[in-house]
């Protein structure tokens, strides 16, 4: 089930100078809603909404000057990205939705001249330059995967587990500095207690699995993004 969740918000603009609002409506089929809040720093009290239907109308960031950064978060990362494998590139819809978006995500970067960031999770490992494919060649957005928090990775058996986090500096000007930073075998907390060593021994040695394909292998007749 894809989840989406927009960290700052998206851009749509239109022709060479103006933007005008793009509209989107919310697929109920592939949509979740989610809140949690921490209780007395004991329990985490989860909310998820089943019924959701609407639209999402992007404009105002493209047009306001005082936005200089747009940042966009996702669960599964936009298509023909290097992980295209295990991405919204699935299904015919997820390509021809998620070109749209990142055509109107280029125009807020590239006409609007907002710096445009782009996160996603679901492959889990951690990939830089997200975008910089030949199918982006020449309008590549600044994009990563970050998917090692902990869940089995996809890796080939001789490549090494790889653990952390991105740690983000937001400069004055609105640029991100986006750094990995590596947990490893030795990083506080370490594990105690029965069963630990053989725990972190699994977790670095054998927490990986070999991921297949998923890419749709047929032909979508997707159109161009239409604010």
């Amino acid at each position: 089930m894809r989840k989406f969740f927009i960290a700052a918000s998206l851009g749509a603009v239109a022709g060479a100078t103006a933007a005008e609002p793009a509209t989107f409506a919310i697929d109920p089929g592939h949509t979740i809603v989610t809140a949690e809040a921490l209780h007395f720093n004991t329990s985490t009290q989860r909310i998820r909404m089943q019924a959701k239907e609407g639209t999402i109308v992007l404009d105002r960031d493209a047009k306001d000057p005082a936005v200089k950064t747009i940042v966009a978060g996702m669960h599964e990362a936009l298509p023909y990205s290097k992980q295209r494998g295990h991405a919204m590139d699935a299904s015919c819809q997820g390509l021809c939705s998620g070109q749209q978006a990142y055509d109107l995500l280029y125009r807020a970067q590239k006409l609007a001249g907002k710096r445009v960031y782009v996160f996603a999770s679901h492959s889990h490992l951690f990939v830089d330059k997200l975008f910089e494919t030949p199918e982006h060649d020449g309008q590549v957005l600044p994009g990563w995967v970050v998917g090692t928090a902990g869940a089995v990775q996809y890796r080939p058996e001789s490549e090494p587990t790889q653990y952390g986090y991105a740690l983000v500096a937001v400069q004055p000007d609105g640029t991100l500095d986006v750094r990995f930073r590596e947990v490893t075998r030795g990083s506080p907390p370490l594990a105690t207690g029965p069963g630990a060593d053989r725990l972190t021994e699994f977790c670095f040695d054998q927490n990986k699995q070999a991921t297949g394909n998923s890419g749709f292998q047929g032909t979508c007749a997707c159109g161009q993004a239409q604010p």
